[in-house]
C-alpha cells in the first residue's frame, strides 16, 4: 500500500507535545495561539459480523446467509490524527486544522477476478473483495479546516471554513455532530452586518466534509457542491425578532459522476481535497453510462421569535417554502428536467405556570424535502451520503428515534414537566404524528413519562423514563389500521456521589420492537454503561446488543474503557470490547454503523 512522505515540520506538529504555545503582546494588542492534538490509534479485530455458514455441499460461502459479511474490515490497524491551531490578535481570528490518516495491515486481493452469479469461491470473491476494499484505506493527509475571521463592532466577515445554521434548521443546517462523524463546514466567505436592531448575513462557498470515516476507513473526495445564503433579521429586544432567509444548494456535477469501478478495469485518480494529499479510485465515466440526477434546491423561510409574552409565554413560528428541480442528461441528447415544491410549517410555544411549563410543538411538512444531501452517492460512498446532509428539520421526536424518509408529515407534540419541590420533577410528553408520503403512510402515537430526583444537596442526580410508541398504517394505506411498528423503551441517567471525590454513574437505553413488519420478529436494541469517576479519572464497563438479526451482526458486545486526565494539558482515553452495529440517529440525521471489536487509545493534547 502507497504511503505518503508527510513533511517534516507536518510530523512535528503531530505528534503531542511537539507544539508549543504563545502568549505575547503584538503592537500592543495581545497575541495567543492556541494548539490542540487528537490522536486515535485503533486496532479494528472484526466489524461484528457473524461469519456466514457453508452451503450445504460447498466450500462457497452464502452471501445470501449473511449479505454483510466483510472479512476486509478485520484485523487491521488505523491512526487518526487532528492537529488545530487558533490565533487571536485583537478583532481577528484564524484557524488551520489538518486530518491525517495512515491504515496498517490492510488486507490484500488477488488480482484474478470473475464475475459470478452465485458462490463466493475464488476469482468470484476475490471480485466481491475488491468491491468492498474500494477507496478505503487510503493514507491521507489535508488541511481540512482553514478560516479567518474579523470581528467589529457592526460586521463579523470569515473568509475560508464556517458553520452556518438558520432558525430551525429547516431551510440550512451545517453543524457539528460528533456521535455520527460529522463535520461539514462551508469553504467561501460569510460575512454579517449589525446596525441598529437590524442584522444582515450574506454566505457563500463549496461544502467540505472531513474525509476519512473512522467506523470503516472509506475514504472519500469533498463534495464541493455550491451553497448560497442569506438572512435579514430584525429585533426589538426582550420583545420580538422577525426574520427572512433563503438558501440555495446546487450539487455538484463532477462529484455526481464519480463511480464505483470494475475490479481489473483502468480507473482514474481523483484528489480527496485540493488542499492535501491522498486520492481516490473511480471508474472513468463514459458514452454509455447513465448520467445521475442533480439537484438544485432553494429553501426559504419567515421566522418570528417571542421570547417574553408577558411573564409567562414565549412562542417561535417558522413558515418555509421549498422548490426543487431534478436535472437528469440524456445520453442520446437533451435533458429531463422536473420540479417540485413543498411547504413546512413550525410552532412552539411554552407557557411557564408556575412550577409547571408546559411546551407545545406543532410541525406541518407537506412534500418538503429532509434532509437535503450531497453529491456523494449512496453506491460510491455508502459510509458518506446518509449523514453529510444540508438541512435539518426538528422531528419532534426523542433524539434517539429513527426517521423515516416521510417528506409529508404533520402533528403535534405536548410536554409538561412539574417540580413538586426543589428534589423531585415529574414530566410526561404525548405526540401524534401523521405520514401521508407513499411507501411510509403511518399513524404515529408517541408518549413517555418520566422523572428527574437529586439528593446530597443536588450533588447525585437521576433521571429516568419510559415510553410506548405505536406506528399504525393510515388512511392512505392499503391496510389502515395494521401495525407497522410498536416499541416500549426504558431510559436512565443516574450519579450517585461517593464521599468527597468519587461517583458511581449509571447510564442507558432499553428498547424493545414487540412487533416490526420489516424484521418480522420481536427484537431488543440497547446499551448500559456503568462509570466509576474520581476528579482525573474514569474507569467504565458497558454492554451494547442488537437482536435484530442475531444471525448476521453479534448480538451481544460487552467492553471496558479508561480515562485519564494526566494534566491540564493531557487527557488519554482506552476502550476494549466490541460495539453494536445497526442504524443511529441524531435529532432525525441517521446513518448506519458498522459493528467495532477491538480496542483504541486516543491522547488528546491542549496548549
Amino acid at each position: 500500500m502507497r504511503r505518503i512522505a508527510l513533511p517534516l515540520c507536518l510530523g512535528v506538529l503531530a505528534w503531542p507535545g511537539a507544539a508549543a504555545a504563545l502568549r505575547t503582546t503584538l503592537d500592543g494588542q495581545p497575541l495567543i495561539v492556541d494548539l490542540t492534538e487528537l490522536a486515535d490509534v485503533a486496532y479494528h479485530v472484526d466489524n461484528g459480523v457473524v461469519q456466514p455458514e457453508f452451503l450445504p455441499g460447498s466450500t462457497a460461502r452464502a452471501p445470501l446467509f449473511n449479505p454483510n459479511w466483510d472479512p476486509t474490515s478485520d484485523n487491521y490497524l488505523d491512526w487518526l490524527n487532528r492537529f488545530d491551531a487558533q490565533a487571536t490578535w485583537g478583532r481577528w481570528h484564524a484557524e488551520i486544522h489538518f486530518d491525517s490518516a495512515v491504515f496498517g495491515n490492510t488486507p490484500s486481493v488477488p488480482s484474478n477476478y470473475a464475475i459470478c452469479t452465485n458462490g463466493l469461491t475464488g476469482p468470484c470473491e476475490n471480485r466481491n473483495l475488491a468491491l468492498l476494499l474500494q477507496n478505503r484505506y487510503v493514507d491521507n493527509v489535508e488541511v481540512e479546516k482553514l478560516s479567518l475571521n474579523y470581528l467589529g463592532d457592526h460586521v463579523d466577515a470569515t473568509l475560508g471554513d464556517f458553520y452556518l445554521s438558520y432558525g430551525r434548521g429547516l431551510v440550512i443546517s451545517m453543524l457539528k455532530v460528533d456521535a455520527l462523524g460529522v463535520d461539514t463546514t462551508l469553504r467561501g466567505g460569510n460575512l454579517t452586518l449589525h446596525w441598529g436592531g437590524f442584522s444582515f448575513n450574506a454566505a457563500a462557498g463549496l461544502t467540505n466534509v472531513v474525509n476519512t470515516d473512522e467506523s470503516t476507513g472509506e475514504v472519500a473526495p469533498d463534495p464541493n457542491d455550491r451553497v448560497v445564503a442569506a438572512r435579514l433579521q430584525w429585533q426589538l429586544p426582550r420583545i420580538v425578532t422577525i426574520g427572512v432567509d433563503g438558501a440555495g444548494f446546487f450539487q455538484n456535477p463532477q462529484t455526481a459522476l464519480l463511480q464505483p469501478y470494475e475490479p481489473g478495469s483502468p480507473t482514474q485518480s481523483v484528489p480527496i481535497s485540493y488542499l492535501g494529499l491522498g486520492s481516490i479510485q473511480t471508474q472513468p465515466f463514459g458514452p454509455t453510462d447513465v448520467p445521475p440526477t442533480l439537484l438544485s434546491t432553494g429553501n426559504f423561510s419567515a421566522t418570528v421569535d417571542m421570547p417574553h409574552l408577558g411573564d409567562h409565554l414565549k412562542a417561535y413560528v417558522e413558515v418555509a417554502h421549498q422548490v426543487q428541480a431534478d436535472f437528469t442528461a440524456n445520453p442520446a441528447g437533451g435533458a429531463t428536467q422536473s420540479t417540485t415544491q413543498g411547504n413546512a410549517l413550525l410552532v412552539e410555544a411554552d407557557a411557564f405556570l408556575g412550577p409547571a411549563t408546559l411546551l407545545v410543538e406543532v410541525k406541518d411538512y407537506q412534500n418538503y424535502i429532509y434532509p437535503l444531501q450531497s453529491s456523494l452517492g449512496s453506491a460510491m460512498y455508502p459510509a458518506f451520503w446518509q449523514q453529510n446532509v444540508y438541512n435539518n428539520p426538528p422531528q419532534l421526536e426523542e433524539i434517539f428515534q429513527e426517521e423515516d424518509p416521510s417528506y409529508t408529515t404533520y402533528g403535534p407534540r405536548v410536554r409538561l414537566d412539574y417540580r413538586v419541590n426543589d428534589h423531585v420533577a415529574p414530566f410526561a410528553s404525548i405526540a401524534l404524528f401523521q405520514n401521508d408520503t407513499p411507501g411510509y403512510d403511518y399513524a404515529i402515537t408517541d408518549g413517555y413519562l418520566g422523572v428527574d430526583v437529586n439528593w446530597q444537596d443536588h450533588r447525585s442526580h437521576a433521571v429516568v423514563s419510559a415510553g410506548r410508541r405505536y406506528e399504525i398504517y393510515n388512511r392512505l394505506s392499503d391496510n389502515p389500521g395494521e401495525p407497522y411498528e410498536q416499541e416500549w423503551w426504558v431510559q436512565y441517567d443516574a450519579v450517585q456521589v461517593l464521599g468527597d471525590v468519587y461517583s458511581l454513574e449509571l447510564e442507558g437505553l432499553h428498547r424493545r420492537f414487540d412487533e416490526d413488519l420489516l424484521v418480522g420478529h420481536p427484537w431488543s436494541w440497547g446499551y448500559s454503561y456503568l462509570s466509576l469517576k474520581r476528579s482525573a479519572w474514569t474507569v467504565t464497563l458497558g454492554y451494547e446488543y442488537n437482536t435484530e438479526d442475531p444471525a448476521e451482526w453479534r448480538p451481544e458486545n460487552p467492553n471496558a474503557g479508561f480515562s485519564w486526565i494526566i494534566s491540564d494539558h493531557y487527557t488519554v482515553r482506552a476502550f476494549a470490547g466490541g460495539r453494536e452495529a445497526g442504524l443511529r440517529c441524531i435529532n432525525g440525521i441517521c446513518r448506519n454503523f458498522p459493528g467495532f471489536t477491538g480496542g483504541s487509545v486516543e491522547l488528546a493534547a491542549r496548549y
